[in-house]
């Protein structure tokens, strides 16, 4: 039953050559659609490095505030001029999910009867002469299968809830590592995945300590660092970059907690010269560790 929403997005973006990216609203769909919460589109990776507040200013506070008046979806256009589809998923009037299909040039005209939501922040100076135009056809094409992806999504969300689910037989476990995964970038608070799991503040604490040996704060940060380590190794992005992607807040922050963590620094750790990190100082137990790596490598 878990597998039906990925399974639905694959289908989806097979036929229509489409990224989905999710932003999920409630827990059984955070649980269900896994690594598709940020918007990793070649235009962004490639456009977007130093735009990163812009995007997520608009994302949360202009389309998220106002898309609850759109129930058969929206296109939008990003700080950066790019043309996205959007979609809340909904049930009993309540968005449980919103979707976001990767987008291109916007047409000369767009179609009528698609609402627009269009940034009020702009980042000049990133020409999209060389993305694909979309036409006002896929426009509408694209618009209507972003609503048959989200009418299935509604059809297994309820029938899941019919099921009884709830997130113990799910595995809180896993929805704290995707709560960590999804927001890392941003500032998550304890009362946040207090809320995802039904719990209050001080419960969740505890259980965040007692399944993965660590507490709130530092989870968050070893999300952080391990995110950081990645694109160094994988990335040739600027460490101030690095920094930014990986949700610190200053470049000498990073610095200082990177070596700490590492016991090195980030240069030397991009060089190569050792990738043993402190996993095996951190006070988990070797069980909780092993989980732990094990979500690192996914």
């Amino acid at each position: 039953m878990l597998e039906i929403p990925e399974k639905a997005i694959a289908a989806f973006e097979t036929l229509t050559g489409k990224t989905i990216c999710v932003h999920p609203m409630h827990y059984l769909v955070q649980t269900a659609i896994r690594k598709k919460y940020y918007h990793f589109y070649p235009f962004c990776e490639r456009r977007k490095k130093t735009m990163d507040a812009v995007c997520v200013r608009f994302d949360w506070f202009e389309v998220r505030a106002n898309l609850w008046k759109y129930a058969d979806g929206a296109v939008k256009i990003c700080p950066a001029g790019l043309l996205e589809w959007v979609m809340p998923v909904l049930f009993e009037k309540r968005c449980i999910a919103i979707l976001f299909a990767a987008g291109s040039r916007p047409p000369s005209e767009l179609p009528d009867g698609i609402p627009l939501l269009r940034a009020t922040e702009e980042v000049p100076g990133i020409p999209l002469s060389d993305e694909p135009e979309t036409s006002a056809g896929e426009v509408e094409t694209i618009m209507e299968a972003l609503r048959q992806l989200a009418a299935r999504l509604t059809l297994w969300f309820e029938s899941v809830q019919e099921k009884g689910h709830d997130p113990v037989e799910l595995g809180r476990e896993d929805l704290i590592q995707n709560f960590f995964q999804e927001r890392y970038r941003m500032a998550p608070t304890l009362k946040e995945l207090a809320d995802l799991l039904f719990l209050s503040s001080s419960r969740t604490a505890h259980l965040v300590r007692e399944m993965t040996g660590f507490s709130f704060s530092e989870l968050l940060m070893r999300t952080r660092l391990i995110q950081a380590g990645r694109l160094l190794r994988g990335t040739d992005l600027p460490v101030s970059a690095v920094s930014r992607k990986s949700g610190f807040e200053t470049p000498s922050h990073f610095f200082r907690a990177f070596r700490k963590h590492f016991r090195m620094t980030p240069a030397e750790y991009r060089a190569g010269k050792a990738h043993a990190g402190d996993e095996n100082s951190s006070g988990a137990s070797s069980s909780r560790r092993h989980r732990m790596e094990r979500n690192d490598r996914s």
